[in-house]
């Protein structure tokens, strides 16, 4: 009698436990990817690129509403930025990414906390990266086309791995072949 009680006492117990325990891995919230974009959604370029972000994203294992909670807002013009991302601060998501040095500047002046990664065309210590090798505070990324950070990081990168050279030289065609150069429209008459 008294092994039935046991058995008894102890699946009630599981079972009133087994709610409880379902309701607290409920309660965990999805780690939210803010995105403060710009220009609009219905922007094929824009779609396209969000479609490959989020397929990226779904490879590594980030499923929006399942693994991810994606919280976007879109600037149409630069002076909705700054409100924009006080919002995306306020929501409280775990990291926002933006895209050009604009939105990088409003979500950095609206946060210290919240990583911040920027995809950016200018160089990233005039949007509050402390330096290309260990940026320091919360602000990282990448910068597109700015052909003197690639070059200073290399060579920054050639002085790691080679540590004994003392003299470097570049060679470099300051035009661009004519075969390479992208075709432009006839000039007017």
């Amino acid at each position: 009698m008294l092994e039935r009680r046991t058995f008894l006492t102890m699946a009630a117990g599981s079972l009133l436990a087994a709610p409880l325990a379902a309701w607290a891995q409920e309660a965990r919230a999805l780690p939210r990817l803010g995105m403060l974009l710009t220009g609009s959604p219905s922007d094929m370029r824009q779609s396209r690129e969000l479609d490959a972000l989020t397929k990226k994203l779904g490879e590594l294992g980030w499923v929006e509403g399942r693994t991810l909670g994606v919280e976007t807002r879109w600037a149409k013009t630069t002076d909705s930025l700054p409100g924009l991302a006080a919002d995306l601060v306020r929501l409280g998501v775990d990291i926002i990414l933006t895209p050009g040095p604009e939105a990088t500047n409003a979500v950095r002046t609206a946060t210290s906390a919240i990583p911040i990664v920027m995809i950016a065309s200018t160089d990233p210590r005039a949007v509050g990266a402390a330096g290309l090798a260990r940026p320091g505070g919360n602000v990282t990324g990448l910068t597109i086309g700015q052909f003197e950070l690639v070059m200073e990081k290399r060579l920054e990168l050639l002085k790691e791995t080679l540590p004994g050279v003392s003299h470097v030289a570049i060679l470099w065609v300051s035009e661009m072949p004519t075969a390479l150069r992208p075709s432009r429209p006839p000039r007017g008459p």
